[in-house]
């Protein structure tokens, strides 16, 4: 399986403004997941 990271960091870089919009209603779980995320690329 190919990971194309640079692809991956476009994808979290764009979904910036909508977690930024929803950051009050989404559980803290998803908002630390995708933190982690953003530090493993």
């Amino acid at each position: 399986m190919n990971l194309n990271v640079e692809e991956w960091r476009r994808e979290v870089i764009s979904q910036d403004e909508l977690f930024i919009k929803l950051y009050g209603q989404l559980p803290k779980e998803i908002i630390l997941q995708r933190e982690l995320l953003v530090s493993r690329l």
